[in-house]
């Protein structure tokens, strides 16, 4: 339970790293599979509408402390409208740099809490830009209170992760604190607005959001009714600074240029989905297909219809995922068999660009995690003032 002008007094724990709750969410009904076996959410029009007890503004008033033991800070809590209807629009700090953004519906509210989680490397949330997703599916209900946050830091790109060199607090909360503290301020806030604790909460979550669902499963499981882990990024550390960077090489070709372009990739998805697709135009499952990229391998002038022996190669490659030099697997998997045309937003650029890998989200990605938080950083390094105060 949040506590008000005292420390916290709470254990983190550690539980075993399996998924103890990920619960389906249809997101376009919001019915959600409850952990008590309930149904919640599928008919939000029955439910009765809970007022708030208090003016918006008054909660800046408020004096709250997070779970690591700071102090919960507020820029602004003002009435602000949403998809037609009111909102009592939240904007704080946990500590430094850890900023929240909290929607409470003024007249529309039936007791659902719902966070979103953040992709990339995160931070694009400050107290100058908000982002709690007004085009969000959770928001168009009206009936939903919703939260994000920024993990911790502020950049200006989500592929920036030199907010973490020589910073192990902010790894700490970017890798696993960051979505319990945001549920627990949260929720406080909304039981002083409304005068009850939510109904029920979801976490909803893709890519590095999925990945904070899988973490909130996990060490968390008491924060959230239902989860929705939607492309986690698992494995975090090895998904992006060994896969992304094996994507990469595989496709250098000599001069440093690209093998494979991004105009033989519908010829070449069509392709893998005539043979795997079994007349649903999609791949159902990529790991019962099994398509050969030499099978369409150029015989004679080399066009967008079919592939270079040396774009075999790649494809291949691609499919099968990083290896060491003796053929043995450093991340379970590859590149799926269907997402080719998926391809040219990572890895993949026309044949016509000359700044390939610099402009591909693979590179930016692969680089920034490798440069600034793959490894040990020694506190000494970049702060004389950092070095004492661990020293002492």
């Amino acid at each position: 339970m949040l506590q008000r002008l005292c420390p916290w007094q709470v254990a983190l724990r550690a539980l075993p790293h399996f998924v103890l709750l990920v619960a389906l969410v249809t997101v376009s009904s919001w019915s959600v599979a409850a952990v008590d076996g309930s149904t919640a959410g599928a008919a939000t029009t029955s439910r009765s509408v809970i007022l708030p007890i208090r003016p918006c503004g008054d909660l800046t008033s408020e004096h709250l402390i997070s779970p690591t033991g700071v102090r919960v800070g507020f820029f602004s809590a003002r009435l602000s409208e949403v998809a037609g209807a009111e909102y009592c629009h939240v904007i704080g700090e946990i500590g430094t740099d850890f900023y929240f953004d909290l929607r409470l519906p003024r007249s529309t509210y039936q007791g659902q809490y719902v966070q979103e989680g953040c992709g990339g490397f995160c931070g694009l949330l400050s107290p100058d830009t908000p982002l709690a997703a007004d085009d969000c599916p959770a928001v168009t209900g009206n009936t939903l209170a919703i939260a994000v946050d920024n993990e911790g830091h502020v950049t200006t790109s989500v592929t920036d992760a030199r907010w973490a060199a020589n910073d192990l607090k902010s790894r700490l909360i970017f890798g696993s604190t960051s979505e319990h503290q945001l549920a627990l301020v949260a929720k406080a806030l909304i039981t002083d607005y409304c005068g009850r604790d939510p109904t029920y909460s979801y976490f909803d979550g893709c890519s590095d959001g999925g990945r904070e669902a899988l973490i909130e499963a996990q060490r968390y499981p008491d924060d959230f009714n239902g989860i929705l882990a939607g492309a986690p990024a698992n494995i975090f550390s090895e998904q992006i600074g060994e896969v992304l960077s094996w994507n990469i090489r595989a496709n250098t070709g000599p001069g440093g240029r690209e093998i494979l372009t991004s105009e033989k990739l519908p010829a070449l998805h069509a392709a893998v989905v005539r043979v795997c697709g079994q007349g649903r135009g999609y791949v159902l499952d990529p790991r019962t297909c099994h398509f050969s990229p030499s099978s369409i391998e150029c015989h004679g002038r080399a066009t967008n219809s079919c592939l270079t022996g040396a774009q075999v190669r790649v494809v291949i490659s691609l499919y099968r995922g990083p290896t060491d030099p003796a053929g043995r697997s450093l991340y379970p998997g590859g590149e799926p068999y269907g997402s080719e045309l998926a391809w040219s937003a990572w890895f993949v650029k026309p044949s016509g660009d000359r700044h390939w890998p610099q402009d591909t989200q693979s590179d930016q990605f692969a680089i920034n995690l490798l440069r600034y938080m793959a490894y040990p950083t020694d506190p000494c390094h970049s702060s004389a003032s950092t070095c004492r105060a661990t020293r002492s």
